[in-house]
């Protein structure tokens, strides 16, 4: 059943960027979980409806159709060749498996590809297939039929009951999102250990692959943001707000995100003609840097300090546009900013 998709647009301007906010998937369910794009093709998981809707973005005025009907709730999705994934369970249950549909076919039918524990997050690299399941991250050899999992990393410290829907797998390393933190861990390693990317953040959700390798986008919620993440470095800042209740899942592809509010049932998309973060990161003036004891903020309002750990740094002397780090050990540190109403995350190094 097709239905026509409510298409709101907000413009939101300043001198120098742009971004358009609109909603492009509406009124089909209240629970939008998982969402995958295949070319101008966009799925859309909704969570407790047991649905995956099928939406044609290529279309002036796109409508949404039922795709296939699943009598289990569905967290994420993810594509990889000709497949669908999706992670599926029973409601408030320990049995869930991982399902695919082949994209190709123009009648979809559903295929078990392995049964886990109350599986979650679910991401795709080369010929392996990572799921998030009992706070261990499995993987799966797609090439070999009905194959055993393999747990790939165990004892995932996660301080949400439901786990994580941020799975991403960049070179050598996967990449976990968990409230406060994003972390990554070593897939080359027998026994990988967690390594704290960075810290700081409200409810990170869902999390995508940037224009390259170090960037990394995600979604928070409560208040509900997009993130630009720079793991290199462990700075972040936020580049968008969303009218979302829940943002859960995120898409970056092109110039646009793709969000979705698991709260409220629609898809946000957000196109950026130039990234909030580029323009204001630029005129974010941090000196001396290194330093010794007085660092000055230009273009920013001082609002915290933390350990690249997290840790909260109580700091005495601060003024708004300087502080003073003298009685600190030597290292560094994060500070967080105001810019315009924008929270970014800058390092400072202490000598």
């Amino acid at each position: 059943m097709k239905k026509t998709l409510l298409l709101i647009t907000l413009f939101i301007f300043s001198i120098v960027e742009a971004q358009t906010i609109s909603t492009v998937f509406s009124n089909q369910t209240t629970n939008t979980s998982g969402i995958a794009i295949n070319g101008n093709t966009l799925y859309a998981a909704a969570f407790f409806d047991g649905i995956i809707y099928k939406v044609d973005l290529s279309q002036p005025n796109p409508v949404a159709s039922t795709y296939v009907s699943i009598p289990e709730d569905i967290y994420n999705l993810c594509i990889k060749g000709n497949y669908l994934y999706a992670s599926v369970s029973g409601t408030f249950s320990d049995t869930g498996k991982v399902i695919r549909i082949d994209i190709t076919q123009p009648n979809p039918t559903v295929e078990d590809v392995i049964a886990l524990p109350y599986p979650k997050g679910i991401t795709a690299d080369n010929e392996y297939l990572y799921v998030n399941s009992d706070k261990k991250i499995h993987r799966i050899d797609l090439n070999v039929p009905n194959a055993t999992p393999v747990v790939a990393v165990t004892n995932l410290n996660l301080d949400r009951i439901l786990g994580t829907n941020g799975l991403l797998v960049i070179g050598n390393y996967i990449f976990v999102s968990t409230p406060t933190k994003l972390v990554k861990y070593n897939l080359g390693e027998t026994n990988p250990q967690e390594i704290l990317v960075a810290n700081g953040f409200t409810t990170l959700q869902g999390i995508a692959k940037g224009e390259t390798d170090n960037i990394i986008y995600g979604t928070e919620y409560n208040p509900d943001h997009v993130v630009k993440i720079n793991t290199t470095d462990g700075t972040f800042s936020q580049i968008a707000t969303t009218p979302a209740r829940t943002n859960w899942d995120i898409i970056f592809t092109g110039n646009s995100f793709y969000v979705s509010n698991l709260e409220g049932g629609d898809i946000i998309k957000i196109d950026m003609s130039l990234s909030v973060d580029d323009f204001n990161k630029d005129r974010i003036k941090i000196y001396p840097v290194p330093s010794t004891d007085i660092v000055n903020f230009e273009k920013g309002m001082f609002l915290g300090l933390t350990e690249i750990n997290g840790k909260h740094i109580d700091i005495k002397n601060s003024n708004g546009n300087s502080i003073d780090i003298s009685d600190l050990p030597k290292g560094t540190y994060i500070a967080r900013l105001n810019v315009e109403g924008k929270i970014f995350h800058k390092k400072i190094v202490k000598e």
